[in-house]
């Protein structure tokens, strides 16, 4: 029922590919059964500024803590951590980006490694000519005069990307640099 769902728009928008922009968890498993040749871009955004991110937003629901949000329950260890911090919302939402960064990491490993890119936010804001070329060049698309149009009338700015470091007190920022430095490791 999903192919059909697909193909319809893309059918509608006159297109021989479909893009969409999911968030939250990844769905590369149920969209591959339905295409077993989608491709699939993980864009990666420094934990410390998603954390600082989402405790600015208004539909975080952390401040009620885990058992409220829409995460689920913590795994042990990361519950472990939590009450260790003494139930800091800060860490909180740092193990959140923890949680989705692993499950980003078990869908990847579902799927074949010329189907799926990483991409850092802190790459695209650096490079964006070079790594939209890049990502262009993965789906198998040319960079044509219509999109040079559109890319050219956006500005890439990496100051947002370190807006945590201003915003979070030193206490806040060491708990969070402590629970995600292998996670941000890893990702470099």
């Amino acid at each position: 029922r999903l192919r059909p769902f697909f193909e319809r728009r893309m059918a509608a928008q006159g297109q021989p590919s479909f893009f969409h922009h999911f968030t939250g968890w990844p769905r590369s498993g149920l969209l591959q059964a339905a295409f077993p040749d989608a491709r699939f871009i993980h864009v990666v955004r420094d934990g410390r500024a998603v954390a600082n991110s989402w405790l600015q937003m208004g539909w975080w629901s952390g401040y009620q803590g885990p058992s409220k949000w829409y995460l689920g329950p913590l795994p042990e260890p990361y519950a472990r951590e939590f009450e260790a911090s003494g139930g800091s919302f800060v860490l909180l939402t740092g193990i959140g980006w923890k949680l989705l960064i692993d499950s980003f990491e078990q869908a990847r490993a579902a799927v074949p490694a010329k189907q799926w890119l990483d991409v850092r936010i802190e790459d695209l804001s650096a490079d964006p000519r070079g790594q939209f070329g890049a990502l262009l060049d993965f789906v198998e698309l040319e960079w044509s005069p219509e999109f040079e149009e559109g890319f050219s009338r956006h500005r890439f700015d990496s100051a947002r990307g370190q807006a945590f470091r201003r915003d979070l007190d030193r206490g806040n920022l060491r708990l969070l640099d402590g629970s995600l430095r292998g996670h941000l490791e890893t990702w470099g």
